[in-house]
């Protein structure tokens, strides 16, 4: 009996080394004697089951298709659980993008939208033999597809009925993860199968929210176009601009006021704030720039104060620039520069006992608080050229070109134009993280996320 488990246990890693290393024929011997083990000692079952499993998982991970076609046609079971006790077949497949590997499991009956917990990022998806280090979301192999890219495989599971908008515990979707990666062409195919642009997450996000907070301007126009409501609102009332704007993202910022303009700029979130004043907050002229050429008011008191003191107060020159033309108040006794009198005195005025700031962040705050006080002579921006007391307030190159086709044609025929002329900011996300709930300005991109 103890011989018999030896050669069980001999066989068992043989035929897992075989697979991960793409040796058909060693694969096939061993296979053979895993069946005629069996045959002999029922005992031996389990493991051989066990070990025949995981090396169908060495070979999809390795890519090794032709060893998967091998050990699917010995009829192992493809809907076993890895040791995790979740993970099966399909979803590494689909997170690696194994996307025939895909079709040999479905085709010998693999179930489709199976959902394991997930653990903190694609890549650390529980290997065979590894312990699960899982949370609290359930994701399908459509999730994991679709949140990595693979094209092919989002189609061979559609084509198998699987669950298009299904969802994790936290609400996403796959079309939520799809667009926050990034992934256009499967975004495109999610929509093509009926995924609902509309879908909320627990704390309201729409595909749209994700898609503009991570800056993927080809998804934010794949769904505008699709309908999405560009003035969908967050469980605290963030719209999509506002995560756009809060991020920096110009092209995505344009395109949302190209769709629904008028509206945007004028709406608050839950902390009473603007995407103008968040965007002037963390310092994006080109967000600024677009917003003020919508209209938004420069001037206009929020629930986290004025933008141009907030630009001031951290040092955003060009912002402050933009917020003075547009005829942001100048007056020393108006609130914005004299709650940011602190900022624009000399370092001699500090405490001496308080640290002293960097240079170049000194620097920064002293010419802003320059230019907030400089001069304006003219009207704002968004009626005309403005010229200020200092060269520094001088209007940029394109500006007076700018100004004047969108007085011709209105602020949407300038936003649409901008937007082929801008280039996103590159923003790095985790797997599967989500722009996660915005509480107040500072924590707003705090990241909540769930992971494959």
């Amino acid at each position: 009996m103890a011989a018999r488990s030896k050669k069980a246990h001999e066989a068992a890693e043989k035929l897992c080394c075989a697979a991960a290393a793409g040796d058909t024929t060693k694969l096939a011997k061993w296979l053979e004697k895993a069946l005629a083990i069996q045959t002999l000692n029922s005992s031996a079952e389990g493991e051989l089951s066990a070990m025949t499993h995981k090396a169908l998982c060495d070979a999809l991970l390795h890519g090794h298709v032709e060893c998967v076609r091998l050990i699917v046609d010995a009829r192992v079971d493809v809907n076993m659980a890895c040791e995790d006790g979740e993970t099966t077949a399909l979803h590494i497949a689909a997170r690696v993008g194994h996307a025939r590997g895909v079709q040999l499991l479905l085709d010998a009956g693999a179930a489709v939208s199976t959902r394991i917990r997930a653990s903190r990022s694609a890549d650390d998806l529980p290997k065979p033999g590894e312990p699960s280090a899982a949370c609290a979301s359930r994701v399908s192999p459509l999730h994991l597809a679709a949140q990595n890219g693979h094209e092919a495989c989002v189609l061979c599971l559609l084509g198998a009925s699987a669950d298009v908008d299904a969802t994790t515990s936290k609400g996403y979707t796959p079309l939520h993860l799809a667009v926050e990666s990034g992934h256009l062409p499967c975004a495109q195919r999610l929509i093509d199968a009926n995924a609902s642009a509309e879908a909320r997450t627990l704390r309201g996000y729409t595909p749209l929210h994700f898609a503009a907070a991570a800056g993927r301007t080809p998804c934010v126009r794949c769904l505008l176009g699709a309908g999405a409501a560009a003035a969908a609102l967050t469980a605290r009332r963030c719209t999509p601009l506002h995560l756009a704007c809060r991020a920096g993202h110009a092209a995505c910022a344009a395109l949302l006021l190209a769709a629904d303009g008028p509206r945007l700029v004028h709406m608050l979130n839950a902390d009473e704030d603007t995407a103008l004043l968040l965007a002037a907050d963390n310092g994006h002229p080109g967000c600024v720039q677009l917003l003020l050429h919508a209209k938004a008011a420069a001037n206009q008191r929020q629930g986290s104060g004025f933008p141009l003191f907030l630009a001031t107060a951290k040092g955003h020159s060009e912002c402050v620039r933009l917020l003075v033309e547009a005829g942001a108040a100048l007056d020393e006794d108006m609130s914005p520069l004299r709650d940011a009198a602190p900022f624009n005195s000399s370092s001699s005025s500090l405490p001496s006992d308080g640290p002293s700031p960097p240079h170049g962040e000194a620097k920064a705050h002293a010419n802003a608080a320059r230019l907030a006080r400089s001069p304006a002579r003219g009207r704002g921006m968004t009626t005309g050229t403005v010229t200020t007391g200092h060269a520094a307030a001088e209007p940029s190159e394109e500006a007076p070109d700018e100004a004047k086709h969108s007085a011709q044609h209105g602020p949407r025929s300038w936003l649409g134009g901008l937007v082929s002329r801008l280039t996103p900011r590159a923003t790095v996300y985790s797997p599967l993280g989500a722009p996660a709930e915005e509480d107040g300005r500072n924590s707003f991109m705090e990241l909540d996320m769930i992971s494959p």
